[in-house]
């Protein structure tokens, strides 16, 4: 696929986990509500038509013990200088 035009391009696939706790550090005696952490789980993949540009798309898993989220997807474009 990458011949003709298509000849500088690239893809890159890519994974990201994340752990979100709002209340990290809290007070000395405090208590932690660990009801209010995040779980999120990103894949998504990158494409650089040329060396310099991107056009991606990622879909993150939601998972919070507090609340109902809902998964999210993403589309970008990027340009670097």
């Amino acid at each position: 696929w990458m011949r003709g035009k298509l000849e500088n391009s690239d893809a890159v696939a890519f994974v990201r986990y994340e752990y979100i706790d709002p209340q990290y550090g809290t007070t000395m005696g405090g208590t932690s509500n660990r009801n209010q952490s995040l779980r999120e789980t990103t894949i998504g993949i990158g494409f650089y038509p040329m060396p310099r540009i991107v056009i991606k798309a990622d879909y993150t898993f939601v998972e919070s013990l507090a609340a109902d989220l809902v998964d999210r997807m993403a589309f970008g474009v990027g340009y670097a200088f």
